[in-house]
């Protein structure tokens, strides 16, 4: 396990490594291309090579991304003052849509096809077919326009924890109901399935309890099959949270990542990559689907002890 872990670790390291030298190097190219387009691209391609080597030379020696053009200031403190935004957002909706996915669709489950189970799978699956973009209009519109009950926009967000913390609710929301559902769906055919295997049968001859039978059995055999697929489903919620600050004006690094791209004048938007803002936004961002995958694999082995990572048979 040791070992399998220290593998998944490297592995991650050189991911990153991978991820962030294409944005730079080819973000370098673009820029390149854009400002001297009468000249051959061998040319831009030279420079960004060139402007690659500084780059690493600056990571490795002294933990250095640049600075942004933007905000004149150096691009690793720029994103981490605004990083604890983003990552309350989704851990927030992760353990929101995680929990009440399992609940519900245990109890749907357990009570197949009456009236709960009808109200909670057509209603679900219903809410989370909206697209995402939708959903967070609706929200705004019912909780901030209608019931006054939540700001309309984070801009009109006080500074203090608990304002911020209020504001979070309906971008929390809105990436909730798609995995909500995912999860919900997923629950409540794997125990389905599970409680019409043949080791149930065995389990209530000897007298156990259903309740029994699902929480200390049947539920450990779902979660080993429900983890992997809730990673993928966090890596889909991360994509959309991009969206979701940029309608809600969440000051994130989403928000800051679109600000770094798309720039505003006089005569409309064009794209100008402030580069270092760019990089770094784009490392965290794969550090946390990857990061998070890597702990559900560390999960598994301890749900179920027969699962042994990195064992070759």
């Amino acid at each position: 396990m040791l070992r399998y872990s220290m593998i998944r670790l490297f592995l991650i390291t050189v991911t990153l490594f991978i991820i962030v030298s294409m944005i730079q190097f080819f973000g370098n190219v673009v820029m390149y291309a854009k400002w001297s387009s009468p000249h051959p691209v061998i040319e831009d391609v030279i420079l960004a090579w060139t402007q690659y080597k500084v780059f690493l030379k600056d990571v490795f020696l002294d933990w250095d991304f640049g600075n942004s053009y933007l905000y004149n200031q150096p691009a690793w403190q720029l994103v981490l003052s605004k990083l604890w935004v983003t990552v309350m957002m989704n851990l927030a909706a992760y353990i929101f849509y995680v929990s009440f996915g399992l609940i519900l669709g245990v109890f749907s489950a357990i009570y197949k096809d009456s009236l709960f189970d009808k109200i909670v799978v057509n209603t679900i699956l219903a809410i989370g077919s909206v697209p995402i973009y939708i959903m967070i209009l609706g929200l705004i519109l019912f909780f901030g326009y209608t019931l006054f009950i939540l700001d309309p926009l984070y801009t009109q967000v006080g500074d203090g924890l608990i304002e911020q913390l209020k504001g979070l609710i309906i971008p929390v929301l809105a990436l909730s109901f798609w995995p909500l559902a995912n999860i919900i769906r997923l629950t409540r055919a794997e125990v389905i399935d599970e409680l019409n295997d043949e080791f149930i049968l065995i389990l209530r001859a000897k007298g156990l309890k259903r309740h029994q039978i699902i929480f200390r059995h049947t539920l450990k055999h779902v979660l080993t099959t429900l983890i992997p697929e809730v990673t993928n489903i966090f890596v889909m919620v991360l994509s959309f949270s991009f969206l979701i600050e940029i309608v809600y004006q969440v000051p994130g690094v989403a928000k800051l990542l679109y600000d770094s791209i798309v720039t505003s004048g006089g005569f409309g938007s064009t794209v100008f990559l402030d580069l270092s803002n760019v990089i770094v936004v784009g490392m965290f961002y794969a550090f946390l689907g990857l990061i998070i995958g890597y702990i559900n694999d560390l999960i598994l082995p301890l749900i179920d002890p027969r699962i042994k990572m990195g064992i070759k048979r």
